[in-house]
């Protein structure tokens, strides 16, 4: 899946990425965002306090993307 960025903020970029891979089922994808390539992965998924939480990276750089009905958040490790 490959994803054009028309968010002002990286942050939200990230997110509504992810969001579409995981609506998608999809688990690579690639965000064009201005001049930068960003290469994700969603590699393993688990739920904690009913939470839905996925791991993966970005350029290999691990995160963690967890989301409570539409509410998410996303934190780089």
């Amino acid at each position: 899946m490959k994803l054009r960025a028309g968010s002002n903020n990286l942050s939200n970029a990230f997110e509504t990425s992810l969001i579409n891979m995981i609506d998608n089922k999809s688990k690579s994808g690639i965000l064009i965002y201005g001049d930068e390539e960003f290469e994700l992965s969603l590699n393993d998924f688990y739920k904690k306090n009913n939470r839905e939480c996925f791991k993966g990276t970005a350029n290999q750089e691990p995160f963690t993307y967890c989301r409570i009905d539409n509410e998410g958040e996303l934190i780089f490790n």
